[in-house]
């Protein structure tokens, strides 16, 4: 029954995400989307298209060699984790609504196999056409795929969920506003291109981010990815 629970929990997610996907989009039945290089105008954008494709390899990869249960607890984490909890939740701050589109189209038809009712019905918002009947994706590789910019991405989720932790660990009251300060190192770049997304899903009323300095007194300290994270005490107690 726990497992029957988590699926039905696993169906609200496909709607509630898909939905805010298509509330946030114009042309959502315009020609089916092709995401080109250029499209991908963050680091969030280059992130979630580089995983994406990884995806379909994965998936079309599993299906073929029936190893069914593989390819459905990987496009269920990527939808739930990657889709919704972190590009969905950071594209609240600046929506690509190219990349939004390109990506839940693509998911949709790798779930349909496992999910058929709820991606078909969500499906007829975007397009005329059965999805049932819609060609299985493939790997794109005319879109560069940026190693660095994935690895960057991946410490600017590493930052926040650790920020998260701690809050956590510490019993700070959910909707209280801290401090934090970054001694970002290679990734200062990419975490002041993120600046806006690490306040507002960690929560921050002030964010230092520098290269390097002196350890910050009378604060939380953790060690994450390369990137040391201090949360001075006076603004969580």
């Amino acid at each position: 029954e726990e497992k029957i629970a988590g699926y039905r929990n696993f169906v609200n997610k496909i709607w509630n995400g898909s939905r805010f996907a298509l509330m946030n989009a114009n042309q959502v039945k315009s020609e089916k989307l092709k995401v080109k290089s250029e499209d991908l105008v963050s680091l969030a954008d280059s992130w979630i298209v580089a995983k994406l494709e990884d995806l379909i390899g994965e998936v079309t990869r599993d299906l073929e060699g029936h190893r069914f249960s593989d390819a459905g607890t990987k496009v269920y984490e990527f939808f739930w984790q990657d889709y919704c909890d972190w590009y969905l939740e950071i594209s609240k701050g600046a929506v690509n609504e190219k990349v939004l589109l390109y990506v839940l189209r693509t998911l949709l038809t790798l779930m349909h196999p496992f999910v058929p009712f709820v991606t078909e019905k969500l499906w007829e918002f975007m397009s005329d056409e059965l999805l049932v009947s819609e060609k299985w994706p493939e790997v794109d590789n005319e879109i560069k795929r940026e190693g660095d910019k994935v690895a960057q991405m991946e410490v600017v989720i590493a930052v926040i969920s650790e920020i998260r932790r701690v809050r956590a660990e510490a019993k700070v009251e959910a909707g209280k506003k801290i401090k934090a300060v970054l001694d970002g190192g290679e990734f200062v770049a990419a975490l002041e291109s993120q600046r806006e997304a690490v306040m507002r899903l960690a929560r921050l009323s002030e964010l230092e981010i520098r290269v390097g300095g002196e350890a910050v007194a009378d604060a939380k300290s953790s060690f994450v990815s390369g990137v040391s994270v201090y949360l001075p005490l006076d603004g969580m107690v």
